[in-house]
């Protein structure tokens, strides 16, 4: 402290350093006032004592560094213990999982020990009263630890928590694990044995116990126990277990009961054994494991779904939610708590799909109605059907069914099960503008609905309309695009053509091709354009020429072709389907709470479409005699095929 006090001394006398070191040398002949000098510069004893911290302070800092981890004493897990043996050497390899820096105490004592590596290095130890004690970082570590055992016939090792996993490698050594009484630590006894069974080498066995006792919980309509033991250990001496019972539990078997336990015997060679129990049911059930080391446990589950199970404990829980299965260490516990599903109120009869038909003649009207059916139990359906009509046909499952109607309602008594209705009818109707599907109407909900129109093959389909999930007629948007591009091609002023001509060269078209008329549009637009190119000459206009020729020919072949197609044949109309096609419309809607969804269709006599379409043609007959001279016009302004002479002469005259 004195030699911090003058150092500190020093450096704030650095602004006048200089200063005092003249001093020192006018004053070195007098030795006197040098001492005095010296003596002013060292500290005071009362600046020496303020410096040092009392030993309350101390104390406060030794108890802190000295306070133990907050997890202690459960700052540590084995997972894994192994155990190998040589002539002279054993070796104890352990698998450490660590929550907080600790020490942590080893199972050998200090005298024994050769060796002690963490993670491949020297462990930093410390031998408190013969007990090795090993400074434990945070997370996973490995300790090999090598003990001398030439000269020991036994050996135990006490280990300050339960192990998860035991296996050992042992050449004459019988290992036997075992609970220390009252100090509630795991020891694990080492005995040699100088005639001992060769065992294969490299073989592995697991000690977590002599025997595992899996629980099997089948919970249903009678709750029972399946109850398996299994021998763990090599050893064909008669083994006994005293197993707990669980409340109210009466177990099927000659064994043993008293106490609420049941003893266990496997029998010389015996590897294992089944018994069955009874249970009785319960809304809670409390499963626990005993601290003992003769057998270790594993619980399974197995409830139908008559059961709603919440479970809660200590216990990890393995596999699904629905056959959960606990590995549960000592003193590990479980609690479940068990609850009927209550019953929810729900329709006794379901109609899983609905088809309705309808096919239109000159006269007559047919209908059907298709129905999937599926009852709990036997329940009545009402169906009103449409006013003024002959029922044909009625059956359940092929089986025919009477034919009589209260009014407009035909009921019937659905029996438990899947079945199939199906009912036919007939209506005296001609063939209507619009078209529209039979007003329907059920006493119960209806899922996957399905709409059938089918019209006559001799009907103009003009419009259509119904459910969102149906069939679409584009016609309409193609004939307003129609009218944009005439009015478009009439406003350029190279064609012709006048907005009455280009409407009804569009409009007649629209219905067979936009195309055509697009392209015929476009060749006049050339033709009219080169009509006003009069200088052009040479090659560029003879090459003009002849693209527009034939260009102007492809469109009038295109048109040619296609006039007569849309004489003879009936129009798409641009319809856009999913099911069905041209004649037959079909709709889907997945749910209707009880009336049957609509859809219709407008339409015209065939012979309509076709009056019209001969007097378009027509029309377009007497136009392209007014056309194609004005477009031969166009084509010979300035020379139909002008020459290099020609051009030179031109020339000369500008």
């Amino acid at each position: 402290m004195i030699m911090l006090s003058l150092l500190l001394f020093w450096q704030l006398l650095a602004p006048w350093r200089n200063q005092l070191q003249a001093i020192i040398r006018t004053t070195a002949g007098r030795p006197l006032a040098g001492l005095l000098l010296c003596l002013l510069a060292m500290p005071s004893p009362e600046a020496a004592a303020q410096s040092t911290p009392s030993p309350e302070l101390l104390q406060e800092l030794r108890d802190h560094l000295h306070k133990p981890a907050l997890c202690v004493p459960n700052c540590a897990s084995i997972e894994q213990v192994k155990i190998k043996s040589t002539a002279s050497d054993l070796q104890i390899q352990m698998k450490v999982h660590s929550q907080d820096f600790h020490v942590y105490r080893l199972p050998i004592n200090a005298d024994l020990s050769t060796k002690v590596q963490m993670d491949g290095q020297d462990a930093a130890l410390v031998n408190e009263d013969n007990v090795l004690l090993a400074a434990l970082p945070s997370g996973v570590h490995v300790f090999d630890i090598h003990v001398n055992v030439e000269k020991i016939n036994q050996l135990n090792l006490t280990f300050s928590q339960h192990w998860h996993d035991l296996q050992s490698e042992l050449s004459k050594w019988q290992m036997t694990p075992q609970l220390t009484e009252g100090e509630g630590r795991w020891q694990v006894r080492l005995d040699r044995q100088e005639q001992s069974v060769n065992k294969e080498a490299g073989s592995t066995q697991a000690i977590a116990g002599r025997a595992l006792v899996e629980r099997h919980l089948v919970l249903g309509l009678v709750w029972q126990v399946q109850t398996h033991v299994t021998r763990l250990d090599s050893s064909s001496e008669m083994l006994r277990l005293d197993y707990p019972l669980l409340p109210g539990e009466q177990a099927l078997t000659d064994f043993k009961q008293q106490d609420g336990k049941i003893q266990i015997t496997l029998a010389p060679g015996q590897n294992e054994l089944w018994f069955n129990s009874n249970l009785p049911l319960s809304s809670t059930l409390a499963l626990s494991s005993q601290e003992q080391q003769l057998y270790v446990e594993r619980w399974l589950l197995k409830a139908s779904p008559d059961w709603h199970i919440t479970s809660s404990g200590n216990a990890g829980q393995f596999a699904s939610a629905q056959q959960p299965v606990w590995r549960p260490w000592p003193a590990e516990q479980v609690a479940l708590q068990f609850e009927k599903p209550q019953a929810l109120a729900g329709a006794v009869l379901t109609v899983l799909g609905a088809r309705l038909h309808i096919s239109q003649g000159e006269q007559v009207q047919h209908a059907s109605l298709h129905l999937n059916l599926l009852a709990s139990q036997t329940e009545p359906l009402k169906i009103t059907l449409p006013a003024d009509i002959q029922l044909t046909k009625a059956s359940l499952n092929d089986t025919m069914l009477p034919r009589q109607l209260a009014g407009s309602e035909y009921q019937l008594q659905v029996p438990p099960g899947s079945h199939s209705l199906l009912l036919e009818w007939d209506q005296s109707q001609t063939m209507p503008l619009r078209l529209t599907t039979s007003a329907l109407k059920l006493s119960v909900p209806v899922a996957n609905i399905w709409l059938e129109l089918e019209k006559p093959n001799d009907r103009w389909l003009l419009a259509l309309g119904g459910p969102t999930s149906g069939p679409a007629l584009l016609f309409w948007g193609m004939l307003a695009l129609a009218l944009a591009l005439a009015w478009l091609v009439v406003k350029s002023g190279f064609t012709p053509l006048k907005l009455r001509d280009g409407i009804l060269l569009f409009v007649g078209m629209s219905a067979i091709s936009l195309w055509v008329p697009v392209m015929l549009s476009f060749a006049l637009v050339l033709v009219g354009w080169r009509g006003r190119q009069q200088a052009l000459q040479g090659n560029w206009a003879r090459l003009s020429v002849l693209s527009l020729v034939l260009l102007l020919i492809g469109a009038l072949l295109a048109l040619l072709i296609s006039v007569p197609q849309g004489l003879m044949s009936s129009p798409d109309m641009a319809l856009q389907h999913v099911h069905g096609g041209y004649n037959t419309l079909i709709w889907y809607q997945d749910f209707a709470q009880a009336e049957l969804p609509h859809a219709w269709i407008f339409s015209l006599p065939l012979w309509v479409y076709q009056i019209a379409m001969l007097s378009w043609a027509l029309w377009l007959a007497s136009s392209l005699l007014r056309w194609l001279p004005w477009c031969w016009q166009q084509l010979t302004a300035g020379g139909f095929w002008p020459t290099a002479k020609v051009k030179a002469a031109d020339a000369a005259q500008v």
